[in-house]
């Protein structure tokens, strides 16, 4: 029913739509599928210091990692997983 919907309504619906993106190569990606009224970028507004901790700075023996995204399929968090366990660093 899905796939009926986005085959029937989609391109429509997004040709009528104002999009918001956070990055240039988003709006590309739209722009191949559709041409919406408007296409807007604003980046994420997440700043960083300049000094970042060091991962290892709490514990020497620990390592840790953030991830700051959506989960979603082509992130390949499922292959990131599955690479963890091929290396030799103590997770904590």
């Amino acid at each position: 029913m899905k796939a009926f919907i986005h085959q029937s309504f989609g391109k429509f619906l997004l040709n009528r739509s104002h999009v918001h993106v956070t990055a240039l190569n988003e709006q590309c990606a739209v722009q191949e599928i559709a041409r919406p009224k408007s296409i807007s970028e604003l980046p994420n507004l997440v700043k960083l210091p300049e000094n970042m901790p060091s991962a290892y700075q709490d514990d020497p023996g620990t390592f840790k990692m953030i991830f700051l995204s959506r989960i979603n399929e082509k992130k390949g968090l499922d292959l990131l997983l599955i690479a963890l366990k091929d290396i030799n660093v103590p997770i904590g």
